[in-house]
Order: structure tokens, then C-alpha cells, then sequence
């Protein structure tokens, strides 16, 4: 079994050179031993190497473990929180749509009171103009009036004293009152 690894070949090579050359079987066994000392000696250095590294990849572990747990701990958080925030994403998403809703009513209603402004804008600017063919017509009438009561009371039109306000009042109530009768 000996010549079955590369090692153990080679000691057996050495053995039979020791022995070719006279080496005395004393020699070859101090030999052996010496060999045997530093096989041990390596084998203890690999141990303790070992040991250390296994010490290290133990940490290592822990540490990768550590964080892993502190990862998964994390995780469940965030899911706790998550699902916590659902019904309040969902919450949010209904308030949107009614606000979206209120949002296209008030457009409407807007859209619906500026039609009716420029509908009555319109129909403002056709009864001011009404207000002031009236206020001619009434003029007008005052004018004639002035000229009917002037030439009764054998004044004319340029004589025409000054009329009081209660006067030119009477004139705009009959200029209404003939107006309305036509």
C-alpha cells in the first residue's frame, strides 16, 4: 500500500538507495523517524491551520447567518407595513375617484354658469341698448312736450323756462305711460 502514493514511492526509492549505498539499518530507521518527526510536525501546523480556518468560516457563518435573520426581520417588517398600507392605498384610490368625480361635476356646473353669463351677457347688452333707445325716445318726448307746452302757454321752443325736477318727473312718468300704451 506504501507504493501506492507518489510519497511513498519515493521513500521506498530512498530506503533502497540507504540500503545500496551501506547505510546501516540504524541510520535508515533515524532516518524514518526524522521523516516521521516533520510529517508529525506538518500534520500539527495543518491542524491548527485547520482549526483557525474553521474558526473563520464558523464567524463567517454567524456573521452570513446574523444578517440573514436581520434581513428576513427586515422583510417581515416591510410586509407588515405593507399590508397595513393596502387598505389605506385603496382608501386613497376611492377618495381620488370621488374627488375626480366632484372635480368633473364643478367643471360642469362651471361650464354650465359660464354659458348662462354669456347668455346674459348677451341679453344684458340687448337690454342696455333697449334702456337707451328708451332713455332717447323719453328725451325725445321731453323735447315735444316742451314744445306743446310752450306753444299753449304762447312761449316757444326757446323761451322755454327751465322745468323743475318734479316737472321733467311728471314728463318721464307720461313718456313711460305712452310708451306702455303703444
Amino acid at each position: 500500500m506504501i507504493d501506492s502514493s507518489d510519497y511513498g514511492k519515493r521513500l521506498l526509492d530512498t530506503i533502497d538507495l540507504q540500503m545500496r549505498s551501506g547505510a546501516s539499518v540504524d541510520k535508515i530507521i533515524d532516518l524514518l523517524d526524522e521523516l516521521s518527526g516533520e510529517m508529525q510536525d506538518e500534520q500539527s501546523e495543518d491542524d491548527k491551520l485547520n482549526v483557525t480556518r474553521q474558526q473563520e468560516c464558523d464567524d463567517e457563518i454567524g456573521e452570513f447567518n446574523r444578517r440573514i435573520d436581520a434581513a428576513k426581520a427586515e422583510i417581515a417588517d416591510s410586509s407588515a407595513q405593507l399590508a397595513s398600507l393596502r387598505p389605506q392605498l385603496e382608501q386613497t384610490k376611492n377618495e381620488k375617484a370621488v374627488k375626480e368625480t366632484e372635480i368633473d361635476g364643478l367643471n360642469a356646473e362651471i361650464s354650465g354658469l359660464k354659458a348662462a353669463h354669456n347668455g346674459d351677457s348677451g341679453s344684458y347688452d340687448e337690454r342696455i341698448a333697449e334702456h337707451k333707445a328708451s332713455i332717447e325716445a323719453i328725451d325725445e318726448s321731453i323735447v315735444e312736450l316742451n314744445k306743446l307746452v310752450g306753444s299753449s302757454s304762447g312761449q316757444g321752443v326757446n323761451e322755454t323756462s327751465e322745468l323743475t325736477a318734479a316737472e321733467k318727473r311728471d314728463l318721464g312718468v307720461f313718456a313711460q305711460i305712452t310708451s306702455k300704451a303703444d
